[in-house]
């Protein structure tokens, strides 16, 4: 009678070890769609990119806009002492933002730094309207001993071509691009003063969530009023071969010299914010039916419509477009004692249209993409390969098996 040899430990491990193997891959395939949602997909943090937004013509039957020269900026030579009236120049101007990834960042956080600049490249000069170049340097720092320039319209820098220039700093969370407790959250202005703080910034900026929805109900935060303000979806758009949603908001015309004001306080009592108010004559001001020489104060305005046009997948904002006004006029609580036409009256101090031009599109497009493809990686591709592996680990564990144990 033949004896039947029994398998030895060696050999046995190995169809146990395969259908372990298989098994835990299969759990790999159930629950990575699960975890990946919000622990496997985050924002980079190796994120750098440079957005520029050029102003844009308005079309050859829009009144009163210049199609080579489309962006309006006030002529600031002349507020400087001396110049008898106010002027707006028509500009060629662009918006620069370069926004990289600093520290504080973590596994779940991340802190943006984007650096801002308005720079006006070339204006309509005064006078003969000829155009005029500018030179689009920030000032520069006086030499020892030199007296501080007088800013910031004298002294021979109302020809530069830097309108304004910020660096904002926010920490954010990696999966939907809201700020955090506690997070930085800051925004300077001058370069020789300190940053001021934004202790309760709320809303997206940089980013949207990922899995952004038609249906959700989001806040885009502006830097201008240090507010957020309701987006609202409009409709889908294809840029690039990617869906997008279109978000519109409207930020309403708001008195910046008074953002930062404390509730209650008398406004006469305020000390206003730098470049928030202007105070000249009358006659200066060039307002329709009103003359003299008595002093007339104006605070600066501020109003933007803001298209976004956000990947939903990656959260990525892939097209902004911005319709924004600064401007001079009378305080709110100055107008109902004004005539109409002071009521009415503004000076503009910039606006125009701005939109992100093709090379950036191109690389917000990129960006979207990359993304997509890890959220396909992560939510397709291992799962469907680690469950047919898995199910080919397990059957080929169980047939060797059995032929050991035969």
């Amino acid at each position: 009678m033949t004896q039947q040899t029994q398998p030895g430990k060696a050999p046995i491990l190995l169809p146990l070890a395969l259908i372990a193997l298989g098994a835990a891959l299969i759990a790999i395939a159930v629950l990575v769609p699960f975890y990946s949602e919000d622990e496997l997909v985050k924002a980079s943090l190796g994120e750098r990119i440079t957005l520029v937004s050029p102003a844009q013509s308005a079309g050859q039957d829009a009144p009163g806009i210049d199609q080579e020269f489309p962006a309006q900026v006030i002529d600031r030579c002349s507020v400087g002492d001396g110049s008898p009236k106010a002027a707006v120049l028509s500009a060629k101007a662009t918006i620069r933002t370069y926004v990289t990834v600093e520290e504080p960042s973590t596994e779940n956080t991340v802190t943006y730094q984007a650096g801002t600049s308005v720079l006006v490249s070339e204006v309509k000069a005064r006078g003969d309207g000829q155009p005029k170049t500018l030179t689009p340097v920030a000032l520069q720092r006086p030499a020892p001993g030199a007296p501080e320039p007088k800013l910031p319209w004298s002294d021979g820098q109302c020809d530069n071509g830097l309108l304004l220039a910020t660096v904002d700093r926010v920490t954010v969370g990696r999966h939907n691009g809201l700020p955090v407790a506690k997070g930085l959250s800051e925004v300077q202005v001058e370069p020789e003063q300190q940053a001021r703080l934004l202790p309760n910034r709320s809303g997206q900026q940089y980013r949207f969530p990922f899995d952004t929805s038609s249906k959700g109900q989001y806040q885009y935060f502006d830097l201008t009023t240090g507010s957020a303000f309701p987006a609202t979806y409009v409709e889908n758009t294809e840029i690039s071969d990617i869906k997008t949603l279109h978000f519109r908001v409207d930020i309403p015309e708001t008195d910046l010299a008074l953002v930062n004001a404390p509730a209650g306080v008398d406004e006469g009592k305020l000390t206003l914010p730098p470049g928030t108010a202007l105070t000249k004559p009358l006659d200066w001001w060039n307002i329709p039916n009103v003359s003299g020489k008595q002093d007339q104060t104006m605070h600066r305005f501020y109003k933007n419509g803001v298209d976004l046009y956000v990947d939903p997948d990656s959260g990525v904002i892939v097209r902004e477009r911005q319709d924004m006004h600064q401007y001079f006029a009378m305080p709110f609580s100055a107008r109902e004692a004004a005539s109409p036409d002071l009521k009415a009256f503004t000076l503009t101090i910039f606006s125009g249209v701005f939109d992100y031009d093709p090379q950036t599109v191109e690389a917000t497009v990129k960006q979207a993409k990359s993304y997509r493809d890890d959220i396909a990686l992560l939510g397709r591709t291992i799962p469907i390969g680690s469950a047919v592996l898995g199910l080919v680990l397990l059957a080929g564990g169980g047939v060797i098996y059995y032929r050991l144990t035969r």
